[in-house]
């Protein structure tokens, strides 16, 4: 039966092919007419220059006549209407208003470590924003707050005529309480 199928297989491939041969050859030697338009037929001679405006009908008009339509390309799918120009809004500068230097209150500071000797002592302060926190060593500035001093379990910083002690080790941190 595997012959049999091949026997007419074979012969059916082959009219096929040529079936398909015979009708790409008609289309190529099929000829298409290119050629413009013709010129309309009229007893007098076509004056241009008259009236200063084209007599022309619609069909013997050049893309020169139409410049919106060359300007852009004719077959993209996103092609639109040229949109006109719209006037720009008159902005008005922002009315002047006076204001007052106000400064922010200083954050608490909390003295988490401390590192050093006595001449180059650091210490790492933290505040509530900042929960990684800094190393600062005497003179820096930090959230407002400058270190003036600096020892193994306390820091003195300033900020704005306000001074403060950080204490390393205090009674919350320790988990005694203090009765008073």
């Amino acid at each position: 039966m595997g012959q049999r199928m091949s026997s007419v297989t074979l012969p059916f491939l082959v009219l096929l092919v040529g079936s398909l041969a015979y009708a790409n050859w008609q289309l190529m030697s099929y000829t298409v007419d290119i050629a413009t338009a013709a010129k309309p037929k009229s007893a007098a001679p076509l004056d241009t220059a008259a009236a200063g405006k084209s007599e022309l009908p619609k069909s013997a008009q050049t893309t020169a006549d139409f410049p919106e339509t060359t300007a852009r390309p004719i077959f993209f799918p996103d092609r639109r209407m040229p949109e006109k120009p719209k006037p720009k809004p008159q902005v008005q500068p922002p009315p002047v208003v006076e204001v007052k230097e106000v400064l922010p209150n200083l954050e608490p500071l909390l003295l988490v470590g401390t590192k050093g000797n006595g001449r180059e002592q650091q210490v790492l302060v933290r505040s509530a924003v900042d929960a990684e926190g800094i190393w600062l060593s005497v003179g820096d500035q930090y959230r407002g707050w400058v270190l003036r001093e600096a020892s193994n379990d306390n820091a003195i910083v300033e900020g704005r005529g306000q001074r403060s002690e950080l204490r390393l080790y205090s009674a919350a941190v320790s988990g005694r309480t203090v009765r008073r």
